[in-house]
């Protein structure tokens, strides 16, 4: 019996020869995987043809984003290249440039082909005591359609910090300094049978998850038009499509290690050296997020155990 295919991928938009290291780890595993890299085409390059050289590696130029639909679309024409090209693959796992394998590739391929699962996403209802969210971070970002104003110098933003004390004293405008946009109390359109779920955009997912989240992206118009009108879709609408299908079997693990609680709110803390043994005692085949300028001993020491 043939071993399940993997396509593995990456969303970049910095550090190139991180870029390279992290590609380089999933071709020398040798399980024949595919690599997509959707790198953002107003980032710094990539080295394409070094990374196309080391195997079946494949660089998609895209336009990134912030807090929007971006991740999701490119996610999606990701999708499309794969059928497009008529590439085979069982299983889509989706990484950031900055995450780095935490078990040898190899072995955590065949746990999650071995296993019962459908898909691994972390996922919990996003309004409700379970929520990993403070309640007005999910009522601010997805009961309220935001528009995003104009791309606004550091100090002109933070002008808009006293603009959210409106955010206290009434419930139709939302205003956020973070994403720079202002919102306004809309009813969503997901319907009955729907509930939010939030977690991670980066998951694990076999083809017929994937095929069933590309379908509802290209059948449903007016619930995608409400995803890209509000904050962070990308942090919703896997969760919230794959849980809604109500047939696949999917486990809460992400099988990622990642430090929200003690990051900048908005990204996970930066791992280092010292988070190694933590790293490698949780189980996780993933961890992010590294910076090679400052996190050189961890990625070796990984590298070391790996």
């Amino acid at each position: 019996m043939t071993a399940p295919r993997f396509c593995y991928q990456v969303h970049t938009h910095t550090q190139p020869a991180q870029v390279e290291r992290l590609v380089r780890r999933l071709v020398e595993a040798g399980t024949g995987a595919v690599v997509l890299v959707s790198h953002d085409v107003r980032a710094e390059p990539l080295p394409v043809r070094a990374l196309e050289r080391l195997g079946d590696v494949h660089v998609l130029g895209a336009r990134g984003g912030y807090g929007d639909l971006s991740h999701v679309d490119r996610w999606i024409d990701a999708t499309r290249w794969l059928d497009a090209h008529d590439v085979a693959y069982d299983w889509m796992v989706t990484l950031s440039g900055q995450d780095y394998p935490v078990r040898p590739v190899a072995e955590g391929e065949r746990e999650v082909a071995g296993a019962a699962y459908d898909g691994y996403l972390e996922h919990f209802p996003a309004f409700s005591a379970l929520s990993k969210w403070p309640p007005h971070l999910a009522r601010n970002r997805y009961l309220y359609r935001h528009r995003r104003l104009p791309a606004l110098p550091a100090p002109v933003r933070a002008l808009l910090r006293p603009a959210r004390a409106v955010n206290a004293v009434q419930p139709f405008v939302r205003v956020n300094a973070m994403y720079g946009s202002v919102g306004v109390r809309t009813p969503t359109p997901l319907g009955p049978g729907f509930a939010l779920w939030g977690g991670s955009f980066f998951t694990t997912l076999n083809r017929r998850c994937v095929e069933y989240v590309r379908e509802f992206y290209e059948s449903r118009p007016a619930v995608m038009r409400w995803f890209r009108g509000v904050l962070a879709p990308e942090e919703v609408f896997f969760q919230t499509v794959l849980l809604a299908a109500d047939r696949f079997r999917l486990s809460g693990d992400p099988l990622r290690y990642f430090d929200f609680a003690h990051g900048d709110g908005a990204h996970p803390r930066p791992l280092d050296l010292a988070d190694v043994p933590a790293l490698l005692a949780s189980g996780a085949h993933w961890a992010r997020k590294f910076d090679q300028s400052r996190s050189a001993q961890a990625l070796a020491a990984l590298d070391a155990t790996l």
